[in-house]
């Protein structure tokens, strides 16, 4: 049948075990199949095949009909629900934990870097925890408290419109590439800038320590050119892959080690330059926290290398290799 079917086996039999996805497919094909075939005359084939691919309902539900795990915390009534808002609260209280640990090592600088970095992963743990912990209460105490009519209701109907992408549908927009190439560039275009005229208002002075160039400023500024590489080659494949994801983390990793480690040695700013950029943007004197900044690069760098990984993990569980 056409890929409208495919799209909704697919998004079906993912939600299942291994041993039970292939005879639950076939069963779902044969299904949608006689009720094609069961259309009433002068029925166009694509309708028919709509109708009968709402008639079954939301995938998520369908494959807890067919699943063996237990739901009995949160029933399958609910269920579907409780798993969408887990991937937001998860997601967005952690970062917003991160944020707020951030903001405090800036404001109030830690002794060292590796005690800023277990600053922010406890913050972020305790979000997870809280998140995890206060949604499932929610949906727990609305499946035993809310009746069957109520949590009926909640649910809007299910269609086919609300069908996953294909696995094959680009997995970030050309536009962001374009706008990471641009900015690679444009970053390491700087830093030659300021080499060749690294004048900050009259004084002269370089923002940069003016020794960093014998190595580590070309050393920044050819990443930034791989980063942009990179950017091209994810263009050309349309969603991360393993080898992506491999070179995206030796870049971060040259690129973040070198600069905490500068950060937090205070060898990377010059502070003449530091003290007329504040002349020059009108800022008040005071204490720069060198180590808090080395602490939210760390943790910046920690996760661009990470997230193209979880971003293939969470391909391959989504849509596993066929064999033929």
């Amino acid at each position: 049948m056409s890929t409208l079917t495919d799209r909704y086996v697919a998004a079906v039999t993912r939600r299942l075990p291994d041993g039970s996805r292939e005879d639950v497919g076939r069963e779902l094909r044969a299904t949608i199949a006689d009720t094609v075939d069961g259309r009433p005359p002068g029925t166009a084939l694509e309708q028919a095949e709509r109708g009968a691919l709402e008639e079954l309902g939301d995938p998520e539900r369908l494959a807890a009909r067919f699943s063996d795990a237990p739901q009995h915390l949160i029933g399958p009534t609910v269920y579907p629900h409780y798993l969408r808002v887990m991937r937001i609260v998860l997601v967005v209280v952690p970062a917003v934990a991160t944020l707020l640990a951030l903001l405090g090592i800036v404001l109030d600088e830690p002794a060292t870097v590796g005690e800023g970095i277990l600053r922010v992963l406890g913050a972020v743990a305790t979000g997870f925890v809280q998140a995890a912990f206060w949604t499932t209460l929610v949906f727990a105490v609305m499946e035993r408290v809310a009746d069957e009519q109520l949590r009926a209701g909640a649910a809007p109907r299910w269609t086919v419109d609300r069908l996953e992408e294909e696995p094959g549908e680009r997995e970030f927009p050309v536009a962001g590439s374009v706008v990471g190439i641009v900015g690679a560039l444009v970053g390491a275009t700087l830093l030659t800038m300021e080499r060749l005229n690294p004048r900050i208002g009259e004084s002269g002075a370089s923002l940069f320590r003016p020794e960093l160039w014998d190595l580590w400023m070309w050393w920044f500024a050819g990443l930034l050119v791989a980063s942009a590489l990179l950017e091209v080659a994810k263009v050309r494949v349309g969603h991360w892959t393993v080898p992506l994801a491999a070179v995206n983390l030796a870049i971060d990793l040259l690129v973040t080690v070198p600069l905490v480690w500068l950060l937090a040695t205070g060898g990377l700013f010059d502070p003449a330059g530091t003290a007329a950029l504040r002349d020059l943007l009108g800022w008040e004197s005071g204490p720069v926290s060198l180590v808090g900044l080395a602490v939210v690069v760390a943790v910046a760098g920690g996760w661009s290398a990470l997230a193209p990984f979880v971003a293939v993990a969470r391909r391959h569980a989504a849509f596993p290799p066929t064999t033929a």
